[in-house]
């Protein structure tokens, strides 16, 4: 009833709605309890600030409340705020409590000040000024948050990005209460440290001749021509560290090892394996040159982090650690010597032997070691605290090993992902991340015992750079997933609710935009719900969010004011394009969402069993394969691609209540190295007389076109069968030369049409 009653309040009165209805709703993230009381304060150029003796308010905040016409530090008046630290224990929390006359600001510590003072800004900025005040209705807020850990990632070694763009996604990261930036400063395509001991990473590995243009992934590559790089000198990287400070931001340091280590190998050969001269990489991927496990390198990466540890005060140091190829490692004389010497099993016992080592290292300099997920293998260094990107589970392995945790899984929390369907989104790495998603992460799995929940300290959002290189594109794919991600990680899970967070983050992105700041917006867009029936596909069309009405065609033309309202689902039973959008008060809002819907004989097939997907990339279910929907051809988790768990063959048997006249078998497979994607070496139709026993029909081989990265793979095959099944084997464990080696590679497919 509760859900029931905000749809219709919303929907009825969203345009007409004010800021005052919302008391401290208005906040992101979320407060932990916000109590209203009667009565307004009114602030305006007669309100004093004061604060108890040694609090330093920050200067940008003062600077902001200055052009707010408030009077700093007038005593003996009745319209004030008042800081004060109560120093009771509880890090980073605080209340504002609201009257009539007094802001009374007190923060637990001085951390929990400076969150408060971000919620009394967000207050004053969502409120117009009328009359020469800003009308705030009488509250009193109790917050405190739920991680410690709040984090964002930022990749400057694909683009170097100036100095300018960290100052302001620092602004962001501070007015939306995340505590720790994580500065990925070393990767195969840059390195943008100064390290003066090593004068050629600065003018060698610093610089690409050029940059590859479009994705990665399309042939053939085409380059810009211009030289790309950078570098942060020490008095930039101790600017940036004061910045963040004055905002209670710590910075981390990523310095890549042993992997993703092509910039610096450029430049000192003698560090990689080979000995071979190398160029800075042009264009994106997992490239296989890697530090070989040498004095000399160790000497190397000592000596730099020597330099780079006075330079920042965090306690973490980030190693990386992640997606090392070890085929120049088994290759290798030196790096075989070094695992006969150390009595070292396999190439993946050399990582954990070459992380245990920079551990120890960093030990003695008085820091702690963070790896990405990949440090699990082979054995995990004693102290390091493990960020899990691949999914969940290696957080989950590290928890129970007893180390502690942040939790960056890539399902929820890469920025650098599509965030719509919507025709004209600009390019990304691939994926589909939307708002919705990511506010619906929780850093604490539920398989995960509560003895082991001290382990998980936050979690984390990144943007990685491979295809963002301005700071529009910055701004537009990260800041709006960022606002989720800050109530997942500071409200409590029983406080958080995506519908009334969507109508703040509609506000919060409408006075950004005053700001010319501006933030994607995709709460307007319709989400369709797909229904396979007997006689064809049910169209549920919902809006994330209820606002408005839903208008749509059927011809594939956009929606316009003149368009059918959508009341009841759509059945579908014959090639349709189904258009929708939203729209209130008649003007169209957000984008048009596209159905391309294509029948065959499977929609009525009964399934009698299917390979149990992974559960990161289930797609639509086992009825998704036959609905007559096809997956996007750049987007391998877009609801409708299923990903077969690695090692896993698929099998999927299908029932029709009669025989049916059959003239083959067609299907999709999404081919992607970068992702360890790959293609299988063939598939079998099968037939059955009883349902049981499923006999070859007929067969195909499949083979690697490397210019596409969605592959039609047909088998015809003329049988009059009542019990039909396909079988493709397992990717297997991915070569050595290729993305991923060593690992089992990923089948990933897409609507089995029947015909």
């Amino acid at each position: 009833m509760k859900a029931i009653l905000q749809q219709v309040i919303i929907t009825l009165f969203l345009p007409f709605m004010t800021y005052h209805s919302l008391v401290g709703q208005d906040i992101i993230p979320l407060p932990s309890q916000v109590i209203s009381a009667p009565g307004f304060f009114y602030f305006s150029g007669g309100t004093n600030i004061n604060a108890d003796k040694n609090i330093v308010i920050p200067a940008y905040l003062n600077n902001y409340l200055k052009q707010k016409q408030a009077t700093l530090n007038s005593k003996g008046v009745q319209n004030e705020i008042l800081f004060s630290v109560a120093n009771n224990g509880l890090s980073e929390g605080y209340e504002l409590k609201i009257t009539t006359n007094k802001i009374f600001l007190t923060g637990n510590d001085e951390k929990g000040l400076f969150y408060g003072m971000q919620s009394l800004i967000q207050l004053l900025q969502h409120q117009p000024l009328t009359n020469g005040s800003i009308t705030l209705p009488c509250q009193t807020i109790t917050d405190q948050p739920r991680f410690g850990y709040r984090g964002i990632m930022l990749d400057a070694g694909r683009y170097f990005q100036p100095m300018s763009y960290i100052k302001e996604l620092l602004d962001i990261m501070a007015a939306y209460k995340f505590n720790t930036f994580h500065w990925h400063l070393t990767e195969d395509q840059g390195w943008r440290v100064e390290i003066e001991k090593y004068p050629k990473l600065m003018s060698k590995s610093a610089w690409r001749s050029e940059t590859v243009i479009g994705h990665h992934n399309q042939k053939p590559r085409v380059y810009d021509g211009e030289k790309h790089g950078g570098y942060y000198t020490k008095a930039d990287i101790r600017e940036i560290v004061a910045y963040a400070a004055e905002r209670n931001i710590t910075v981390i340091p990523e310095i890549e090892m042993p992997g993703h280590a092509t910039a610096a190998i450029a430049a000192y050969p003698e560090l990689g394996c080979t000995g071979k001269d190398l160029e800075v990489p042009r264009d994106w991927g997992v490239k296989e040159d890697v530090y070989c496990p040498s004095e000399a390198t160790f000497k190397f990466l000592e000596d730099v982090l020597t330099e780079i540890i006075p330079l920042f005060p965090s306690p973490y140091i980030h190693i990386g650690g992640d997606e090392c190829p070890k085929k120049q490692w088994k290759e290798s004389a030196l790096a075989q010597s070094v695992m006969k010497r150390e009595g070292l099993k396999d190439e993946d016992a050399l990582q954990s032997y070459f992380i245990k080592r920079m551990e120890a290292f960093l030990k003695t300099k008085g820091k702690k070691l963070i790896g990405w997920d990949e440090i699990l293998e082979g054995g995990l260094a004693p102290d390091a605290t493990v960020m899990s990107w691949r999914g969940i589970k290696g957080g989950i392995e590290a928890a129970h090993l007893g180390h502690d945790v942040i939790m960056s899984p890539n399902t929820f929390c890469y920025f650098d992902y599509y965030q719509s369907d919507a025709p004209g989104e600009p390019l990304a790495i691939g994926g589909k991340l939307t708002v919705e998603k990511v506010y619906s992460f929780d850093p604490i799995p539920d398989e995960l015992p509560a003895e082991t929940h001290k382990h998980i300290l936050g979690g984390q959002g990144n943007i990685w750079t491979e295809y963002i290189s301005t700071l529009p594109k910055l701004r537009y794919m990260a800041y709006t997933r960022m606002l989720a991600l800050s109530e997942v990680l500071w409200t409590p899970v029983a406080k958080k609710e995506f519908l009334p967070f969507a109508v703040r983050l509609n506000k919060h992105i409408d006075y950004w935009k005053t700001k010319n700041i501006d933030f994607a917006n995709h709460l307007f867009e319709i989400k369709p719900t797909l229904s396979s029936k007997n006689e064809g596909l049910e169209v549920t069309l919902s809006p994330l969010v209820p606002w408005g009405e839903i208008r749509y065609t059927l011809d594939g033309t956009a929606p316009n004011d003149k368009s059918a309202v959508y009341v009841n689902p759509l059945l579908l039973t014959q090639k349709t394009v189904v258009t929708s959008q939203s729209f209130i008060q008649n003007q169209a809002k957000g984008s048009p969402v596209s159905i391309d819907f294509l029948p065959h004989k499977g929609l009525q097939a009964k399934v009698l069993a299917s390979t149990t997907p992974s559960r990161t990339y289930k797609g639509a279910g086992e009825r998704g394969l036959i609905n007559g929907i096809s997956g996007k051809k750049d987007q391998f988790n877009d609801g409708e691609w299923q990903g077969i768990t690695p090692g896993e063959d698929f099998n999927f048997k299908l029932s029709w209540t009669e025989k049916q006249k059959i003239k083959g078998v067609q299907f999709k497979l999404y081919y992607d190295p970068e992702s360890w994607i790959y293609l299988p070496s063939g598939a079998t139709l099968l037939s059955s007389e009883d349902g049981t026993t499923f006999n070859k029909a007929c067969e195909t081989l499949i083979t690697q076109n490397k210019e596409e990265k969605v592959i039609s793979v047909d088998i015809p095959c003329k049988i009059k069968s009542q019990f039909l099944g396909l079988k493709i084997p397992a990717i297997g464990i991915i070569p050595a030369s290729k993305s991923g080696a060593g690992n089992q590679g990923w089948l990933f497919l897409d609507e089995i049409r029947i015909y």
